[in-house]
């Protein structure tokens, strides 16, 4: 098979997969956190939209209200300017393929929405996951690149896990052997 063949393959699995266990973290909270202080929940909130919808201001799905949330953006783009420092294009690049709805947690008390989305005919290697603390807007993230992880915005221990738990989806024990 060509490259770009499996690359494609890669991007549906990871988006295939994303949205099947995304749901199923509250089952997992058991083992990411054993004093169970991880609390899956529901909600309607504007959060629950795609990452790119949240931070393109421009961005309107038709007969879709905007989601645009300038809190949100610009706690992503604080998140990631060390990356764009490096490279001008990272926020287009990790931005370019398929992300997830938001789903929420509760964490310790503190409710969070998590999102993840990766690059475009890369998403095997090259992914983002972020957390973000509803109400004063704390972001942090992983981000799997070239089969290294880079934590961002300084994670608590717990808040590792939940990114560990949810990100370990978009790929397979032993990619990077």
């Amino acid at each position: 098979m060509n490259k770009l063949l499996i690359n494609r393959l890669f991007t549906i699995a990871f988006v295939f997969l994303a949205c099947l266990y995304l749901p199923q973290i509250s089952l997992a909270a058991d083992i990411v956190s054993p004093a169970k202080r991880i609390v899956f929940i529901n909600s309607e909130d504007h959060y629950g939209s795609y990452m790119y919808e949240l931070i393109d201001q421009d961005y309107k799905f038709p007969g879709k209200v905007k989601q645009f949330d300038r809190n949100y953006k610009r706690s992503f783009y604080a998140l990631v300017s060390p990356l764009v420092a490096n490279e001008k294009k990272f926020i287009n690049k990790i931005t370019s393929g398929p992300s997830t709805k938001g789903k929420f947690f509760v964490v310790d008390g503190k409710q969070y929405v998590v999102h993840m989305t990766c690059q475009a005919n890369d998403c095997a290697y090259t992914n983002l996951a972020v957390m973000y603390r509803i109400g004063d807007g704390r972001m942090v993230g992983q981000l799997w690149e070239k089969c290294k992880t880079t934590l961002l915005g300084g994670p608590s221990a717990q808040e590792v896990s939940v990114l560990k738990e949810v990100q370990h989806v978009s790929r397979e024990d032993g990619d990077c052997e």
